[in-house]
């Protein structure tokens, strides 16, 4: 069975459904995937694409025996190469575990190489699951995002789905001083559930 769309969209990168680009038939550049975790249940893979703030289209398709994932850059033809403090990165879902079946590169071919644990008790949770549900998690990353705007209006702090729990992320002017901020919130609302 072969599929060719995404259902997720991850608000840094926004990952929209695509038909028909496998093979081809398309005139923007391909875009080469640099690497992929797997989320805990194996359903999702978080990629990483060489581009920096690239409009990307992602296919998947899947076999039994492998996942090909093409992501084509829509603004081309003057893409910019990803650097370290540049790349995109998107999450994709899975109509079945990747499981043994190979991931692979559809730009270049080559297998995609995977970074993080896929074991879920490799994962560093980001709070106490033996003490936290992950509604408590949820609440408390709410109340941190709330604190960060509350504490400079000029922040833009908004919750994103991660690859295996919500992450919140933030936009704020150059001439904001992030760190004290994002530390006062952490303690207060975070700290307690690790």
């Amino acid at each position: 069975m072969e599929r060719r769309a995404s259902r997720r969209v991850s608000r840094w990168l926004a990952i929209v459904a695509a038909a028909g680009l496998v093979a081809g038939g398309c005139s923007s550049p391909e875009v080469a995937i640099v690497s992929a975790q797997r989320s805990v249940d194996d359903l999702r893979l978080e990629l990483a694409f060489d581009s920096c703030n690239a409009r990307l289209q992602v296919t998947v398709a899947e076999t039994a025996d492998v996942v090909t994932v093409v992501a084509v850059d829509l603004d081309a033809p003057a893409p910019e190469l990803a650097s370290p403090d540049c790349a995109d990165g998107g999450i994709v879902e899975l109509d079945a575990p990747l499981g043994d079946r190979q991931l692979i590169d559809g730009a270049t071919g080559d297998a995609i190489p995977f970074w993080g644990p896929a074991d879920p008790n490799q994962v560093i949770w980001p709070y106490d699951r033996e003490r936290f549900t992950k509604a408590d998690y949820l609440e408390a990353l709410e109340a941190v995002v709330a604190c960060i705007e509350a504490k400079d209006p000029r922040i833009d702090a908004y919750l994103v789905e991660g690859l295996n729990w919500m992450r919140y992320s933030l936009d704020a002017p150059n001439d904001v001083n992030l760190g004290s901020t994002i530390e006062d919130c952490h303690t207060e609302h975070l700290d307690p559930l690790r």
